[in-house]
């Protein structure tokens, strides 16, 4: 059977969802469709020199948020910065509305602004659509709040919320208030009740200016809400709390780039190429457990990278329950190898699988032969945890023979990670394709425990990279910290820290590192990307509050010439031929298009990204 393919019609790259489409076109040749995919492979090289992600998220998936904002006599109290605390919600949602994306759905809604009698004072003044953003920022009119009639229905303002989010794909509510709730039902009731057969709801709360029994209350309504606690003292610690919870809320894990269904047999196996892509895979037993892909070699005796990973998302009925991944190849019948990777559910973490084929080390002649390579990524654990969305990302890397394949030797532990004066609060991601960029020095950052950041730094061939992260003492919290490559293969170990600071280095980057027997050296074995992992965990006890800690990143070393990849076309099954005439010759509309794309992609400053997926 022939393999489906696979376009996206809704990438947020125009550019490259052109590329992709015309390469799944049936009516181009073999030669013409394998051109295009060359240039696919380069656009990341371009597009990150332009200074935007090489992979993102694909923008059509988001949460649907309500911001739900006290608007009671209390707020009309002052704060920390000279104004009254409704100034200051208002300045904040103001802020966070300038930074939302063109696809996130956020409302607003009010409760307690004296607008409508007793219990029933709360009303939608945005419902959560898409472009809101301009209209979030004024809103909030802080100058003249109507006068209060003195109740703050919070109760019954979390049922309005919850019906206004409607009741399909991911939803949260970002509470933000002062006043001690006057109406029925408890609050706390009622974020448990709008939660209880809901697992894609959240709600997250932040006090402002809250102590004693009114941030006990506020607490509960978080973990009754399945969601996190933050404290907000003065406009300035509003500002930053709106905006990260906002944050939080709106990001999901959908899998970053393609949607592509594998399909349920090797005979229905979806065509993909390099890049991201992602397919939403049940447990053993439960449907959809395994996708089948297959991808067609552009470059003769080329590696591919493969890697899947998983978020195992916070659900109390599933607590303690395994989530398994296994990505596996195949040339035909012949195995090139597998991969699998384990994690708990409930702790909101990251399960990670890579596999190179063929092995690094020792690679098979047929598994690097071979012009079409299956894959099967598939969840292993049975019956339990629903259907998750995976991320799979796949890579190919030209050949370098010239290079020598000798392990570059560290050059002692490396730099100290500085870990003082750090900048704003940067929030990680929940996913690879998601992770924002680090600028060397000191970060600070906020996590719930059970929860994984994903953080992403450049590092150039010769080059090695520190990380560090710091935890503050007496929390009750153990903090993690680990590095993946470019390739997404395991650089650094998870490292834990209970008190204090933990402190983590990578092998200096060279191509000869693939030939280690240790793992750690091997995985540096490419220049790019690498990703930081932070995870925090605590006793189940404790309560979803989001905790501080400093993250710091360090490159060092002099900048290496990249090696000498070189990689003719793999032959084509029209013509035969593999040679490089298959890119010169052909005609004026082979040449048209390939003009075309390098235009489009630049690629007239570097073409030799044509034999090399990572920029140097």
């Amino acid at each position: 059977m022939t393999p489906k393919r696979t376009t996206s019609p809704r990438s947020r790259a125009a550019a490259r969802t052109a590329i992709v489409t015309a390469v799944s076109q049936p009516h181009l040749g073999d030669p013409m469709r394998r051109l295009l995919a060359l240039a696919l492979l380069s656009a990341p090289v371009a597009i990150g020199a332009a200074g935007v992600p090489v992979a993102h998220a694909d923008g059509d998936h988001s949460t649907r948020v309500m911001l739900l904002v006290d608007a009671s006599a209390s707020m009309s109290g002052q704060t920390g910065g000279g104004i009254t605390r409704m100034e200051a919600a208002s300045r904040a949602v103001s802020g966070a509305a300038a930074r939302l994306g063109p696809r996130e759905e956020v409302g607003l809604q009010v409760y307690g602004s004296g607008q409508a009698a007793g219990c029933d004072d709360t009303r939608v003044l945005l419902a959560p659509r898409v472009g809101t953003e301009a209209k979030l920022r004024d809103a909030l009119v802080p100058s003249s709040p109507p006068a209060s009639r003195g109740e703050s229905p919070l109760g019954p303002a979390l049922q309005r919320a919850g019906e206004a989010l409607g009741s399909r794909g991911p939803r949260a509510i970002v509470l933000v208030a002062h006043g001690a709730p006057t109406c029925d039902p408890d609050p706390v009731v009622a974020a448990a009740q709008l939660t209880a057969s809901d697992p894609d709801l959240r709600i997250h709360v932040i006090g402002v200016d809250v102590t004693g029994a009114q941030r006990d209350t506020l607490r509960r309504v978080a973990a009754a809400g399945d969601g996190v606690y933050r404290d907000a003292h003065g406009a300035a610690a509003l500002a930053e709390a709106v905006d990260g919870t906002l944050t939080r809320a709106t990001q999901v894990f959908l899998g970053g780039g393609i949607p592509a269904a594998g399909g349920d047999s090797a005979a229905e196996s979806t065509e993909v190429r390099s890049g991201t892509w992602f397919d939403t895979l049940g447990a053993q037993g439960t449907g959809h457990a395994e996708g089948w892909f297959v991808f067609e070699r552009v470059l003769a005796e080329s590696t591919l990278h493969v890697h899947a990973s998983v978020r195992i998302p916070e659900d109390p009925a599933h607590v303690g329950d395994e989530v398994g991944l296994e990505i596996e190849a195949f040339a035909g019948e012949r195995s090139c190898g597998s991969a699998t990777a384990r994690g708990t559910a409930s702790t909101d973490a990251i399960v990670s699988a890579y596999l190179p084929v063929p092995d690094l080390a020792d690679g098979d002649e047929g598994c690097r032969d071979a012009r079409r390579l299956g894959v099967v990524v598939r969840r292993t654990d049975q019956a339990g945890v629903p259907a998750l969305p995976v991320e799979m990302y796949a890579a190919e890397e030209a050949p370098a023979p010239d290079e020598p394949l000798t392990p570059v030797a560290a050059d002692g532990e490396g730099a100290r990670v500085a870990l003082i004066s750090p900048g704003a609060v940067q929030a990680g991601a929940p996913t690879f394709a998601q992770a924002p960029e680090l600028a060397e020095g000191a970060h600070r950052g906020l996590i719930v425990p059970g929860e994984t950041q994903v953080f992403r730094v450049p590092v150039g061939w010769g080059q090695r990279l520190g990380a560090a992260v710091q935890f503050p003492a007496g929390e009750g919290v153990t903090g993690s910290i680990r590095v993946i490559s470019p390739n997404r293969a395991g650089v650094v170990d998870q490292q834990e820290t209970s008190a204090g600071s933990v402190e983590v280095h990578t092998p200096t980057v060279a191509y000869g590192n693939r030939t280690s027997s240790t793992a750690s050296v091997a995985a540096a074995n490419v220049a790019g990307d690498y990703y930081v992992l932070v995870s925090a965990s605590a006793a189940d006890t404790m309560s979803r509050a989001e905790v501080p800690f400093v993250l710091g990143v360090a490159v060092s070393g002099k900048e290496q010439p990249r090696p000498a990849y070189r990689g003719a076309l793999v032959p084509s099954a029209e013509t035969g031929t593999g040679t490089a005439s298959e890119a010169t010759d052909g005609g004026k509309a082979r040449i048209g298009w390939i003009a075309a794309l390098a235009v489009v992609f630049g690629l007239g400053a570097g073409a030799a990204a044509w034999f090399g997926t990572r920029r140097s």
